[in-house]
């Protein structure tokens, strides 16, 4: 599969699941793909070389139906959380990619106080990771569980 090809299944509405399906046999290929897009279309950083392999967690610390949620530091030792998106049989996985870019995109493009800034993306399980500081507190609907009284 040429990038060419990865991009115009990213930025055209035209394809078919059955079309995306197809595309699945170049998984490798759809991995390193969806790297460059997201660096040279999206201007999102590869955090990949600045992950403490050792200091990541083995298993989903959290998650849903969608993502999973792995903790993690940088090489400067700032700690991070790792999302990574499910691939929901039998959706495709051409698919996946382009939700997470899509996700990924639009996430590196807001600046709000109350949303946690996304630093990057790394190559994690053979899949995309999106990269962004650890919230320590969890997630909001656990902090505001836990501490009734919060405004």
């Amino acid at each position: 599969m040429k990038y060419e090809d990865f991009v115009s299944l990213l930025t055209t509405g035209q394809f078919t699941e059955k079309e995306f399906l197809e595309y699945d046999q170049y998984e490798s290929e759809l991995l390193s793909h969806a790297r460059k897009f997201l660096t040279d279309a999206c201007r999102i950083k590869d955090l990949t070389s600045q992950i403490l392999v050792d200091r990541r967690s083995e298993h989903p610390v959290a998650g849903g139906g969608f993502a999973d949620i792995f903790h993690s530091a940088l090489n400067n030792n700032n700690q991070v959380a790792i999302k990574t998106w499910k691939r929901p049989s039998p959706r495709s996985l051409c698919f996946k990619y382009r939700e997470m870019i899509e996700a990924a995109y639009n996430w590196s493009q807001i600046r709000h106080e109350n949303i946690n800034v996304l630093l990057g993306f790394t190559t994690f399980q053979n899949t995309i990771g999106l990269v962004s500081y650890w919230a320590s507190n969890g997630i909001i609907q656990q902090y505001i569980h836990n501490r009734p009284s919060v405004d």
